[in-house]
């Protein structure tokens, strides 16, 4: 079989990668992971210190050598950055590993000074203290929201918004195989047939909303499962656990802890449910959401501006906080499963696909600034 020519050395720069807990660097290894897969990029991760235990996805090379990401921290990066001499650098930002440092904020104006091509990708909208990131020139910026531009601050939309190019997220939990005899056993070992499932998957903070679903569960027909950890020296934390324990919810509510992907893609399939009770509803970059539709899963979830059910996604939107529509919803719709809102959701490779597209632009030089203030396709 005849090797793919490398056509591009990438260097990601992500502050936080596997098993650090943060939801940008599972983004990040699943990204690094797809583009090494494709057989004609040369893949470097360059992150935390903190990722050292980690196995890195086939074909990428990880470097978990940066002790912190400030001045001191970024000075070390950037030698990194110039012994590796990539073709790319893309950053990630921003990440649970960076925390507060400021360092991190100039590396690519600093890297725009000395010549390197820069691709960023912002997962949230920006604050002031990134605001040095925007300030790499023409370079492309990738966002995960096709309204991000409308979610910024107006001091930034002049430097950023005809750099932005729109590409979207894909879950980070994997499609279940389990057969439909392991399945019957899984739910068997969680609930009687009269019992409905329902699963709450993703981090436990307070925006998230938890404590809602048992506000909106049947205390007689739901078994509640949290695939999330929960920390009794985390208030939040702290408050779900005594809520949990000191009601008629104790012997109807699982936390599973920290599972493997495989293992979290088999609950969302074997659910009735998949509830995501939002406090300010359901963003294009909650990767909760899209593994829960990848499963053929109900997904019951909060939204801003669209409400009602979405049969192609098999989704029910309620606006935040509205408990007696989504008790409403789930008794209707709990149960329903559907291969079209597998369907919805983008794959890996594709992602991956429009990546190296940026990329090739910037590094052949044809990336052009373009007007990007409405939704922006990322192909």
């Amino acid at each position: 079989m005849r090797a793919v020519a490398i056509i591009m050395k990438l260097l990601m720069i992500t502050g936080s990668f596997p098993p650090m807990p943060c939801g940008v660097g599972d983004y990040s290894a699943k990204l690094a992971g797809a583009l090494a897969a494709r057989g004609d990029l040369s893949v470097i991760v360059l992150t935390d210190q903190r990722a050292a235990l980690n196995t890195p996805p086939a074909g990428v090379t990880v470097l978990p050598c940066v002790k912190d990401w400030t001045w001191r921290g970024v000075a070390h990066l950037l030698r990194l950055v110039h012994e590796q001499n990539p073709d790319i650098v893309h950053i990630q930002y921003p990440t649970a590993g960076y925390g507060t440092a400021w360092g991190i904020q100039f590396v690519p104006f600093l890297l725009r000074i000395v010549g390197v091509r820069v691709v960023e990708t912002w997962h949230e909208p920006t604050r002031f203290r990134c605001l040095p990131n925007s300030l790499s020139g023409r370079q492309p910026i990738i966002v995960v929201e096709p309204d991000y531009v409308m979610r910024v601050r107006f001091y930034y939309r002049p430097l950023i918004t005809q750099r932005i190019r729109y590409i979207p997220l894909a879950p980070s939990i994997p499609s279940a195989t389990i057969s439909v005899a392991e399945s019957s056993e899984l739910r068997a070992s969680y609930a009687s047939p009269d019992e409905r499932i329902l699963v709450y998957f993703g981090f436990a903070i307070p925006n998230k909303g938890i404590e809602q679903i048992f506000e909106v569960a049947d205390l007689k027909r739901d078994i509640i499962i949290l695939i999330c950890s929960l920390d009794s020296d985390n208030a939040y934390h702290r408050k779900l656990l005594a809520y949990i324990a000191s009601s008629s919810w104790s012997t109807r509510t699982v936390i599973t802890g920290f599972l493997e992907p495989e293992n979290v893609a088999n609950l969302l399939r074997i659910a009735d449910a998949a509830v995501f009770p939002f406090v300010e509803g359901v963003g294009m970059r909650n990767t909760s959401v899209l593994a829960a539709k990848l499963q053929g899963t109900f997904t019951l979830t909060t939204a801003l501006h669209r409400q009602g059910y979405d049969d192609g996604e098999n989704v029910f939107y309620v606006l935040p906080g509205d408990c007696a529509a989504m008790r409403a919803a789930l008794n209707q719709y709990a149960g329903c499963r559907s291969t079209s809102s597998v369907d919805s959701v983008q794959s890996w490779i594709t992602i991956a696909m429009k990546h190296v597209a940026v990329y090739e632009e910037l590094k052949f030089n044809n990336f052009t600034c373009k007007d990007t203030s409405h939704v922006v396709d990322g192909g």
